[in-house]
């Protein structure tokens, strides 16, 4: 019976190693001896790369990263249309839809709920796509952090773009349609760095709670589902949805500024209940910066803010942290 013959590639590597393991004189060495060396000389190889991905830093990782998230999305010039797509035509339904006078305090709260819906609807799949990347990735050395810091990063550069277009947009449709007073109050290019921020860091928060879902759930599908049950607790715990829009914030109401929140009552018990809830909330925050001008008063709002979106990062990572050890069993490798 003739030996079964060697593959070129086995071959080629065989070679290599054969001189490295065969005295010199001696007989050529047998297939299975070959097979040995060649797979001694492919491990070593192996090794070498692996150590090599182990010692590049956290910086170099996560620009590798980044520098391929936005070729990835250069390469889909549809999705990109729809990122730059979506502000622009819910700016454009907000803005015709808030005609009435003393309409800035709906508007600002309306921008405070897209910006973080843009964070979460972008993010909610990031990573439940990306597993098998993942963990083909992290076996050559790949950073969990470095991972997760790529794809957040990502989605706040990619916020910064729709949330400029959301105020621009806004800004030119509003002052066709915007009553005098809700325009001299919005004063959108007057204050446009200071609402860039507060809207970036809703829209950072957004991102966190997206980034939040996609670790924990099992599938795409799933992730998408859980987006209204997020989505709403912003939208219903609010002052607009509960016609606590035109009260003055000295009078007893719920979503006060934090510095009146533990100082007065809120009205009856289930103001001070929902007015508890929205604590968790990146719209309560949000729209009372949006809505009130700067000062010390609403710095607590600002470092309420902050809180959050520090909150639902690290509780992003973490999750994903655990959940990305049985991410081999979720894609057939466990």
């Amino acid at each position: 019976m003739s030996a079964t013959p060697v593959p070129p590639p086995v071959a080629r590597a065989a070679d290599v190693t054969v001189r490295d393991y065969q005295p010199a004189g001696e007989a050529d060495l047998s297939l299975e001896a070959i097979k040995q060396a060649s797979w001694q000389a492919m491990e070593a190889l192996g090794s070498e790369l692996t150590q090599l991905a182990h010692d590049t830093s956290l910086r170099r990782q996560v620009a590798i990263l980044l520098s391929r998230f936005f070729l990835l999305l250069r390469r889909d010039p549809a999705l990109c249309l729809a990122m730059l797509g979506q502000p622009i035509a819910l700016a454009v339904l907000v803005a015709l839809s808030q005609f009435r006078p003393s309409a800035d305090a709906a508007i600002g709260f309306f921008l405070t709920v897209l910006a973080v819906w843009f964070g979460m609807n972008n993010s909610v799949r990031e990573l439940v796509r990306q597993r098998k990347t993942y963990v083909r990735e992290q076996l050559a050395g790949l950073s969990p952090i470095a991972f997760y810091l790529a794809h957040a990063l990502g989605h706040a550069a990619i916020g910064a773009i729709q949330v400029i277009v959301l105020l621009l947009t806004t800004g030119v449709v509003g002052a066709l349609v915007f009553a005098e007073d809700t325009l001299q109050r919005l004063s959108i290019i007057e204050r446009f760095p200071y609402l860039f921020l507060v809207l970036l860091l809703c829209h950072c928060g957004g991102v966190g709670i997206g980034l939040l879902i996609s670790a924990a759930v099992r599938g795409e599908d799933a992730a998408v589902a859980a987006l209204p049950l997020v989505i709403m607790p912003q939208l219903v715990l609010s002052a607009l949805a509960t016609g606590q829009v035109d009260v003055a914030h000295s009078s007893p109401r719920p979503f006060r500024p934090l510095v009146n929140a533990f100082t007065s009552d809120c009205g009856s018990v289930a103001g001070k209940l929902v007015d508890l809830l929205s604590l968790g909330c990146l719209s309560r925050p949000g729209t009372l910066l949006i809505e009130c001008p700067m000062g010390w008063r609403w710095m607590g709002d600002l470092c309420h803010l902050i809180i959050l979106l520090f909150a639902f990062w690290t509780a992003a990572y973490f999750v994903f942290l655990r959940q990305q050890r049985i991410w081999p069993k979720y894609i057939g490798l466990g």
